[in-house]
């Protein structure tokens, strides 16, 4: 969008949920609009505020504003929506985008590939800081912006953070009106991330996190839909999720996935990730691709385990320390090219005695790279995949705020070591006994929803692929954890490595769009035949 009268131009992507009241107070400042959408906001805020219009930005997104002599760029607290930059051409050009495969359509971006990330990767089980699996390409960080002057032909650049995560725990222990103040706060929330022009769904797993957004939105009669995934509809995620509901009188639908949907989905989704993926996520990219033509807008529960402590790590310290200080240690055996930033995070950890200086640090590890690497970049590529957009009420700014300064016995309360402890207590208090299903039950979660057709295929990648294929393969040690017999998982894991570097720096991230997985893996398997899937 361009407005005449000042010369800018935006380029959005996103939700600014806090964008009437925005347009409220530019209009008393004397902007006149000519449409009602959040994009034409960004545009005049940037003009009354210039680098600073971010502070008062409350949503998902990335942007730039582009003036005659400058570029500015802009990215959301949490990181739900990315966004990619390459410098070429000495240096005298910049590009940016949404995608990677955006990027890598231009011949002058290299196609290196960085190992760091897989370093990184292979100690933390994901990536860290700004950069990519491409030496040409890093990603403008959470909570950043970037502003690019043309300066006699050559780019000054200036990047600075607008907002620092910290947890923050105060000494309140008035537990009741900590629950007041959660509930009016994610109630707030979903209202917010419900507003649309089009009926929102849901994605409901059978959990605490989905359960109790969907409890909410179908009080206030905020969504009528609700979708889940499910490898087996006798599985019990899949049968909560049905129960609940129908309960909360729920349009409900369950997508049954099958061995061989499974297994045809996986270049589209390699493709779709722009990494070397887990797999863990496939089911929920399958379920996008199924609803996309139901919703064109999803409320979906993510980002309450890293907020309300909700993982094993969180409870068991003295576990994850160790498994952290040995992946180190096997990767520095290995020589494999450890980034600083992980080091310190484990060097950080290693070192923490007591437990809540230890959670506290997880708390705020977890809300940054491990959220945004392995949660949010995924959830985003999945569904931008199939045109829908998926809109993530723990992650609103107010609610992280909220919940980063509750006391961290409230989300883990010291000798009973119940995880998501507030939480939990807030979805029975408000669905009664509807939420004991989800509270009480040991979640398989949605995407685990396909580990018996993972497992499946795993098995399949060690059947197929010959043991030399891994003592010959250049990148094997970053695909060698500790806690693996080096067969099967390992097999796939470099199987994955090579269908992205087939899509990415073979072909520059074009979509073959006739690839086979069993063809794929029986080029891989020696004698050029595989068994059938």
């Amino acid at each position: 969008m361009r407005n005449d009268v000042s010369g800018l131009a935006v380029v959005f992507n996103g939700e600014i949920y806090n964008h009437e009241e925005l347009r409220s107070r530019l209009v008393a400042r004397g902007h006149r609009f000519r449409t009602r959408t959040d994009t034409e906001v960004v545009l005049h805020m940037y003009q009354e505020y210039g680098e600073e219009c971010v502070d008062l930005m409350q949503g998902m997104f990335a942007f730039s504003v582009i003036g005659d002599e400058f570029v500015y760029l802009a990215r959301d607290r949490l990181g739900i929506k990315p966004l990619h930059l390459a410098s070429i051409r000495g240096g005298r050009t910049l590009l940016f985008a949404s995608e990677l495969k955006a990027l890598l359509r231009c011949s002058e971006v290299d196609r290196t590939v960085d190992t760091t990330p897989l370093a990184d990767s292979f100690i933390l089980n994901h990536g860290t800081g700004r950069n990519t699996l491409f030496r040409s390409i890093r990603s403008l960080r959470p909570g950043h912006w970037l502003l690019a002057r043309n300066s006699n032909g050559k780019l000054e650049i200036e990047e600075r953070r607008y907002f620092q995560l910290s947890v923050c725990p105060d000494a309140r222990d008035d537990l009741e009106g900590a629950l007041d103040l959660l509930e009016a706060t994610l109630v707030d929330s979903v209202r917010t991330h419900a507003k649309c022009d089009f009926e929102t769904g849901l994605h409901l797993s059978g959990g605490v996190d989905s359960g109790l957004i969907a409890w909410i939105a179908a009080r206030e009669r905020l969504a009528l839909r609700s979708h889940t995934v499910t490898c087996d509809p006798e599985m019990g995620d899949a049968e909560v999720a049905r129960r609940y509901a129908r309960s909360l009188g729920l349009e409900h639908s369950e997508e049954l996935i099958d061995f061989r949907s499974y297994v045809d989905a996986i270049p589209r989704f390699v493709w779709a990730s722009e990494s070397v993926p887990s797999l863990y996520p496939l089911t929920f990219f399958i379920l996008c691709q199924r609803i996309s033509e139901k919703g064109r807008v999803y409320l979906n529960g993510e980002g309450a385990d890293e907020l309300f402590a909700g993982y094993p790590e969180y409870v068991h310290p003295r576990s994850e320390r160790r498994r952290l200080v040995e992946n180190l240690n096997r990767a520095e055996q290995l020589g494999l090219p450890v980034s600083e930033r992980v080091r310190q995070i484990v060097g950080s950890l290693a070192s923490t005695v007591k437990y809540g200086d230890y959670l506290r640090k997880t708390l705020e590890l977890y809300q940054q790279d491990q959220l945004e690497f392995n949660h949010l970049t995924v959830i985003d590529r999945c569904s931008m995949a199939a045109s829908i957009e998926v809109r993530v009420p723990f992650l609103d700014d107010k609610m992280v705020e909220v919940v980063n300064s509750l006391p961290l016995s409230f989300k883990i309360p010291g000798r009973l070591r119940i995880s998501k402890y507030i939480l939990k207590r807030l979805f029975l208090r408000l669905a009664g006994e509807l939420a004991y299903d989800p509270v009480l039950r040991s979640k398989e979660g949605l995407p685990s929803s396909g580990r018996q057709h993972l497992d499946q295929f795993v098995r399949y990648c060690s059947a197929n692929i010959p043991d030399s294929y891994v003592e010959k393969h250049p990148y094997r040690q970053y695909f060698s954890n500790p806690d693996e017999s080096g067969g099967g998982p390992k097999k796939c894991a470099l199987l994955l490595f090579d269908l992205f570097h087939y899509q990415f720096v073979k072909r520059g991230g074009i979509l073959d769009g006739g690839l086979d997985m069993q063809d794929f893996v029986a080029a891989r398997s020696g004698e050029g035949q595989s068994i059938d899937f």
